[in-house]
C-alpha cells in the first residue's frame, strides 16, 4: 500500500510543520513581480547557446560561472549536440560528443511541463547522476546567480547526516547564530537575517526533495507520486526565493501536506 511505502518518510509532516513556523521568520514578501512561476515557465530555457560571454567554451575548458550547458552547450565554440549536465565555472564536459545520455538529457529537457521533467528525470535516474537540481530550481528567477551559487556551495552538506547537516546548512545560509530565533531576533539587519531564514529553508526543502528521489528508486514511491511531490516542493523553493509572501507560502506547504496526507490514506 502507498501508506507503508511512506513509512520511512514519516518525519516529512513534522519537517514541513518546521518550515511552516519558519515562515514567521522569514518576513514578508521581498517580490518585485508577483506573478509566481507555473509548471511551463518558459524561462527555463535561460543559459543555452548564446550567451553573451565569447570566453565560454566547452570540451576540455571552461564554462563562465552559472552559464548552463543545455542543448548547444555554452559559447560560439561549443559542440551544437552537447546536451550534458548543467555546468558551473571549470565543469564543463570532456567530451561532449561521446556522451551516451544525449538523448535521454534532450528528451527530458522538451517537455513544457515540469511535472513531465521531472518524471522523467525520475525514470532515468542513473542517467541524470550529474543533473543538478538548480537548472529546475533556479531557472528563469530574478536572483537566479544567487539560487545557483545556493545549491553548489550546499552540495557537501548533504553527504551529512542530522545536527551536522543542519549546521553545516546554517552555515551555508551565512547564519551568525547557532538559533534561527537569535539570527533574526538579534540581527540589526532584519531584512537581511530574514532572507538568510529564506536560504535555510530552501536547503531544507532540498533535503526533502532528496528523501522523495530515494523514495521512488528503493520503489517506496511511484514515479508519479515522486514527480507530483518533487513539483510541489520545486514550486515551493522557486517562490521562496523568489520572495513570496508567508501566506503564500504557508497554503503551498498546507498542499504539499495534503498530498502526502493522500498518499498516506491507505494506511
Amino acid at each position: 500500500m502507498v501508506g507503508k511505502r511512506l513509512a520511512a518518510l514519516s518525519l516529512v509532516l513534522a519537517l514541513m510543520i518546521v518550515l511552516t513556523l519558519l515562515i514567521s521568520a522569514a518576513g514578508d514578501s521581498t517580490r518585485r513581480d508577483t506573478s509566481s512561476p507555473n509548471d511551463t515557465d518558459p524561462a527555463r530555457t535561460i543559459g543555452r547557446t548564446g550567451n553573451n560571454s565569447n570566453n565560454e567554451t566547452c570540451g576540455n575548458n571552461i564554462c563562465e560561472s552559472g552559464e548552463a550547458n543545455l542543448p548547444g552547450g555554452c559559447g560560439p565554440n561549443a559542440d551544437p549536440s552537447c546536451l550534458g549536465p548543467p555546468s558551473y565555472a571549470g565543469t564543463c564536459p570532456q567530451d561532449c560528443e561521446n556522451n551516451t545520455n544525449n538523448s535521454i538529457w534532450e528528451k527530458c529537457g522538451t517537455f513544457d511541463n515540469r511535472t513531465e521533467r521531472i518524471k522523467c528525470r525520475l525514470m532515468n535516474a542513473e542517467r541524470f547522476a550529474n543533473f543538478s537540481e538548480s537548472d529546475e530550481s533556479c531557472q528563469g528567477l530574478r536572483n537566479r546567480s544567487l539560487c545557483v551559487a545556493l545549491y553548489v556551495r550546499s552540495q557537501n552538506c548533504y553527504k551529512m547526516d542530522g545536527e551536522r547537516k543542519d549546521r553545516c546548512f546554517m552555515m551555508v545560509a551565512n547564519f551568525t547564530q547557532s538559533q534561527l530565533a537569535k539570527e533574526v531576533n538579534m540581527s540589526e539587519n532584519k531584512t537581511h537575517s530574514r532572507e538568510k531564514v529564506r536560504h535555510y529553508m530552501v536547503l531544507v526543502l532540498y533535503n526533502l526533495q532528496e528523501r522523495v528521489e530515494k523514495a521512488v528508486e528503493k520503489e517506496r514511491l511511484t514515479v508519479d507520486e515522486g514527480a507530483i511531490l518533487v513539483n510541489k516542493i520545486v514550486e515551493i523553493k522557486r517562490a521562496i526565493l523568489d520572495g513570496a509572501a508567508k501566506t503564500e507560502i504557508r497554503t503551498m506547504l498546507q498542499e504539499l501536506r495534503e498530498i502526502w496526507r493522500t498518499y498516506k490514506a491507505d494506511e
